[in-house]
Protein backbone atom coordinates (compact mmCIF):
# COMPACT_ATOMS: atom_id res chain seq x y z
CA UNK A 1 0.00 0.00 0.00
CA UNK A 2 2.95 2.46 0.89
CA UNK A 3 4.24 2.70 -2.60
CA UNK A 4 0.79 2.95 -4.34
CA UNK A 5 -0.18 5.81 -1.95
CA UNK A 6 3.66 7.56 -3.04
CA UNK A 7 2.98 6.28 -6.59
CA UNK A 8 -0.41 8.54 -6.36
CA UNK A 9 1.54 11.60 -4.72
CA UNK A 10 4.73 11.78 -6.95
CA UNK A 11 4.03 10.44 -10.21
CA UNK A 12 1.39 13.83 -11.31
CA UNK A 13 4.09 15.97 -10.38
CA UNK A 14 6.76 14.38 -12.42
CA UNK A 15 4.67 13.87 -15.10
CA UNK A 16 4.13 17.88 -14.70
CA UNK A 17 7.55 18.40 -14.64
CA UNK A 18 8.56 16.45 -17.69
CA UNK A 19 6.36 18.33 -19.86
CA UNK A 20 6.35 21.55 -18.41
CA UNK A 21 8.57 22.84 -21.26
CA UNK A 22 6.03 22.28 -23.74
CA UNK A 23 3.36 24.79 -21.72
CA UNK A 24 6.08 27.61 -21.83
CA UNK A 25 7.17 27.16 -18.70
CA UNK A 26 11.19 26.86 -17.90
CA UNK A 27 10.37 30.65 -16.80
CA UNK A 28 7.53 30.36 -15.09
CA UNK A 29 6.67 28.81 -11.81
CA UNK A 30 4.13 25.94 -11.34
CA UNK A 31 1.71 27.48 -10.55
CA UNK A 32 2.16 30.07 -13.02
CA UNK A 33 2.14 27.43 -15.72
CA UNK A 34 -0.97 25.86 -14.70
CA UNK A 35 -2.87 29.29 -14.18
CA UNK A 36 -2.03 29.89 -17.99
CA UNK A 37 -2.32 26.25 -19.23
CA UNK A 38 -5.74 26.37 -17.72
CA UNK A 39 -6.76 29.79 -19.31
CA UNK A 40 -6.15 29.10 -22.22
CA UNK A 41 -7.15 25.39 -22.29
CA UNK A 42 -10.95 26.94 -21.82
CA UNK A 43 -13.68 25.73 -19.81
CA UNK A 44 -13.29 21.81 -21.12
CA UNK A 45 -10.04 22.42 -18.85
CA UNK A 46 -12.39 22.42 -15.49
CA UNK A 47 -14.31 19.26 -16.58
CA UNK A 48 -11.03 17.27 -17.00
CA UNK A 49 -10.18 18.28 -13.41
CA UNK A 50 -12.81 17.75 -12.61
CA UNK A 51 -12.62 14.12 -14.15
CA UNK A 52 -9.12 13.31 -12.53
CA UNK A 53 -10.31 14.67 -8.82
CA UNK A 54 -13.08 11.86 -9.43
CA UNK A 55 -10.55 9.42 -10.45
CA UNK A 56 -8.36 10.24 -7.99
CA UNK A 57 -10.68 10.22 -5.37
CA UNK A 58 -11.81 6.59 -6.07
CA UNK A 59 -8.19 5.38 -6.01
CA UNK A 60 -7.13 7.11 -2.39
CA UNK A 61 -10.62 5.10 -1.32
CA UNK A 62 -8.75 1.73 -2.65
CA UNK A 63 -5.62 2.33 -1.83
CA UNK A 64 -6.76 2.79 1.97
CA UNK A 65 -9.52 -0.26 1.31
CA UNK A 66 -7.23 -2.82 -0.29
CA UNK A 67 -5.03 -3.92 2.59
CA UNK A 68 -3.88 -7.29 3.51
CA UNK A 69 -4.35 -6.25 7.38
CA UNK A 70 -7.98 -5.56 6.05
CA UNK A 71 -8.59 -8.51 4.11
CA UNK A 72 -6.57 -11.59 5.41
CA UNK A 73 -6.43 -10.85 9.40
CA UNK A 74 -3.34 -12.71 10.32
CA UNK A 75 -5.32 -14.40 13.65
CA UNK A 76 -8.49 -15.50 11.71
CA UNK A 77 -7.71 -18.67 10.58
CA UNK A 78 -6.03 -19.99 14.24
CA UNK A 79 -9.19 -18.36 16.00
CA UNK A 80 -11.54 -20.61 13.60
CA UNK A 81 -9.09 -23.57 13.75
CA UNK A 82 -9.35 -23.20 17.95
CA UNK A 83 -13.17 -23.07 18.20
CA UNK A 84 -13.72 -26.35 15.82
CA UNK A 85 -10.75 -28.23 17.69
CA UNK A 86 -12.84 -27.69 21.07
CA UNK A 87 -15.93 -29.13 18.76
CA UNK A 88 -18.10 -25.54 18.75
CA UNK A 89 -18.48 -25.38 15.10
CA UNK A 90 -21.29 -22.31 16.06
CA UNK A 91 -18.28 -20.50 17.26
CA UNK A 92 -16.46 -20.95 14.53
CA UNK A 93 -18.58 -20.28 12.17
CA UNK A 94 -19.78 -17.00 14.15
CA UNK A 95 -16.39 -15.74 14.29
CA UNK A 96 -15.86 -16.11 10.47
CA UNK A 97 -18.72 -14.45 9.46
CA UNK A 98 -18.08 -11.57 11.90
CA UNK A 99 -14.65 -11.22 10.58
CA UNK A 100 -16.36 -9.02 7.25
CA UNK A 101 -13.27 -9.81 5.40
CA UNK A 102 -12.39 -11.64 2.63
CA UNK A 103 -10.75 -14.85 4.31
CA UNK A 104 -13.39 -14.81 6.80
CA UNK A 105 -16.19 -14.98 3.43
CA UNK A 106 -14.05 -17.62 2.03
CA UNK A 107 -13.70 -19.30 5.39
CA UNK A 108 -17.63 -19.08 5.81
CA UNK A 109 -18.48 -20.76 2.74
CA UNK A 110 -16.03 -23.68 4.52
CA UNK A 111 -18.22 -23.59 7.72
CA UNK A 112 -21.47 -23.50 6.23
CA UNK A 113 -20.81 -26.66 4.05
CA UNK A 114 -19.56 -28.78 7.20
CA UNK A 115 -19.99 -32.82 6.25
CA UNK A 116 -19.93 -32.03 2.13
CA UNK A 117 -17.30 -33.31 0.26
CA UNK A 118 -14.32 -31.70 -0.32
CA UNK A 119 -15.17 -30.72 -4.59
CA UNK A 120 -18.61 -29.06 -3.23
CA UNK A 121 -16.65 -27.23 -0.07
CA UNK A 122 -13.82 -26.10 -3.10
CA UNK A 123 -16.34 -24.99 -5.69
CA UNK A 124 -18.01 -22.97 -3.14
CA UNK A 125 -14.88 -21.28 -1.81
CA UNK A 126 -14.28 -20.27 -5.75
CA UNK A 127 -17.79 -18.90 -6.15
CA UNK A 128 -17.58 -16.72 -2.85
CA UNK A 129 -14.35 -15.56 -3.69
CA UNK A 130 -15.41 -14.31 -7.08
CA UNK A 131 -17.70 -12.10 -5.19
CA UNK A 132 -15.68 -11.18 -3.04
CA UNK A 133 -13.59 -10.02 -6.45
CA UNK A 134 -16.52 -8.31 -8.25
CA UNK A 135 -16.83 -6.29 -4.72
CA UNK A 136 -13.61 -5.07 -4.54
CA UNK A 137 -13.17 -4.39 -8.06
CA UNK A 138 -16.37 -2.17 -8.55
CA UNK A 139 -14.16 0.86 -7.21
CA UNK A 140 -11.97 0.75 -8.76
CA UNK A 141 -14.03 0.53 -12.11
CA UNK A 142 -14.56 4.28 -12.25
CA UNK A 143 -10.68 4.50 -11.99
CA UNK A 144 -10.71 3.01 -15.63
CA UNK A 145 -13.82 5.02 -16.48
CA UNK A 146 -12.24 8.52 -15.83
CA UNK A 147 -8.60 7.25 -17.39
CA UNK A 148 -10.72 6.45 -20.76
CA UNK A 149 -12.62 9.46 -20.38
CA UNK A 150 -9.93 11.92 -19.99
CA UNK A 151 -8.28 11.55 -23.37
CA UNK A 152 -11.18 11.86 -25.05
CA UNK A 153 -12.49 15.00 -23.02
CA UNK A 154 -8.96 16.80 -24.08
CA UNK A 155 -9.75 15.70 -27.91
CA UNK A 156 -13.06 17.31 -28.05
CA UNK A 157 -11.33 19.75 -25.89
CA UNK A 158 -8.43 20.28 -29.18
CA UNK A 159 -11.17 20.01 -31.80
CA UNK A 160 -13.21 22.49 -30.53
CA UNK A 161 -10.46 24.91 -30.78
CA UNK A 162 -9.45 24.22 -33.71
CA UNK A 163 -13.15 24.52 -34.79
CA UNK A 164 -12.86 28.45 -33.04
CA UNK A 165 -9.55 29.10 -34.61
CA UNK A 166 -10.26 28.34 -38.13
CA UNK A 167 -13.79 29.66 -38.09
CA UNK A 168 -11.88 33.44 -36.93
CA UNK A 169 -9.09 32.85 -39.61
CA UNK A 170 -11.98 32.30 -41.97
CA UNK A 171 -13.94 35.30 -41.22
CA UNK A 172 -11.27 37.87 -40.89
CA UNK A 173 -8.08 36.29 -42.47
CA UNK A 174 -4.90 34.62 -41.00
CA UNK A 175 -3.61 38.14 -40.60
CA UNK A 176 -0.82 37.26 -38.12
CA UNK A 177 0.59 33.92 -38.63
CA UNK A 178 1.83 34.09 -34.99
CA UNK A 179 -1.58 34.25 -33.37
CA UNK A 180 -3.40 31.87 -35.73
CA UNK A 181 -0.59 29.56 -34.45
CA UNK A 182 -1.07 30.38 -30.75
CA UNK A 183 -4.75 29.54 -31.31
CA UNK A 184 -3.28 25.82 -32.89
CA UNK A 185 -1.17 25.02 -29.99
CA UNK A 186 -3.64 26.44 -27.01
CA UNK A 187 -6.67 23.92 -28.52
CA UNK A 188 -3.84 21.13 -28.02
CA UNK A 189 -3.47 22.15 -24.27
CA UNK A 190 -6.58 20.03 -23.48
CA UNK A 191 -5.20 16.71 -25.10
CA UNK A 192 -2.13 17.22 -23.68
CA UNK A 193 -3.46 17.69 -20.45
CA UNK A 194 -5.93 14.85 -20.95
CA UNK A 195 -2.83 12.20 -21.71
CA UNK A 196 -1.37 12.90 -18.75
CA UNK A 197 -4.38 12.58 -16.64
CA UNK A 198 -5.36 9.18 -18.90
CA UNK A 199 -1.95 7.70 -17.60
CA UNK A 200 -1.78 8.67 -14.19
CA UNK A 201 -4.78 7.04 -13.82
CA UNK A 202 -4.46 4.00 -15.36
CA UNK A 203 -0.99 3.22 -13.66
CA UNK A 204 -3.14 3.24 -10.12
CA UNK A 205 -5.77 1.62 -12.09
CA UNK A 206 -3.70 -1.50 -13.10
CA UNK A 207 -1.87 -1.38 -9.52
CA UNK A 208 -5.04 -1.90 -8.00
CA UNK A 209 -6.45 -4.48 -10.00
CA UNK A 210 -3.59 -6.30 -9.66
CA UNK A 211 -3.68 -5.71 -5.43
CA UNK A 212 -7.06 -7.19 -6.06
CA UNK A 213 -5.93 -10.39 -7.36
CA UNK A 214 -3.01 -10.90 -4.79
CA UNK A 215 -5.55 -10.34 -2.24
CA UNK A 216 -7.77 -13.35 -3.31
CA UNK A 217 -5.43 -15.61 -4.76
CA UNK A 218 -3.69 -15.45 -0.99
CA UNK A 219 -7.31 -15.90 0.77
CA UNK A 220 -7.99 -18.71 -1.20
CA UNK A 221 -4.38 -20.74 -0.79
CA UNK A 222 -5.48 -20.10 3.11
CA UNK A 223 -9.20 -21.60 2.64
CA UNK A 224 -7.63 -24.17 0.74
CA UNK A 225 -4.92 -24.93 3.17
CA UNK A 226 -7.62 -25.24 5.92
CA UNK A 227 -9.97 -27.43 3.65
CA UNK A 228 -6.58 -29.72 2.83
CA UNK A 229 -5.58 -29.86 6.54
CA UNK A 230 -9.42 -30.64 7.08
CA UNK A 231 -9.59 -34.22 4.67
CA UNK A 232 -6.17 -35.12 5.90
CA UNK A 233 -6.77 -35.40 9.19
CA UNK A 234 -10.00 -37.55 8.40
CA UNK A 235 -8.19 -39.80 5.99
CA UNK A 236 -5.44 -40.55 8.64
CA UNK A 237 -7.20 -41.19 10.89
CA UNK A 238 -6.55 -44.90 11.19
CA UNK A 239 -10.15 -47.13 10.99
CA UNK A 240 -11.89 -48.91 13.19
CA UNK A 241 -11.90 -52.34 13.32
CA UNK A 242 -14.87 -54.08 14.66
CA UNK A 243 -14.37 -57.49 15.94
CA UNK A 244 -16.70 -60.17 15.22
CA UNK A 245 -18.65 -62.24 17.59
CA UNK A 246 -16.83 -65.61 18.48
CA UNK A 247 -19.45 -67.68 17.45
CA UNK A 248 -19.32 -65.84 14.10
CA UNK A 249 -16.82 -67.72 12.14
CA UNK A 250 -18.49 -70.98 13.75
CA UNK A 251 -21.47 -69.96 11.65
Amino acid sequence: MKKTYKMINVLPFALFAAVAPAFGGEDLSAVEVVKEVFVAGGSLMWVLLLTSMVGLTFALERVCGLTLKKHLPRDLVAQVEAARARRDFDRALGVAQASATTLGRALTAILSRRGENRREIETAVQEELERALWDERRNIRPIGVAATLAPMLGLLGTVLGLIEAFRRAAESGIGDPSRFAGGIYQALYTTAFGLIIALFLLLIFHALRGRVEKIMRLAEDRALAVIHRDFYENESEPATVVAEPDGAEAA
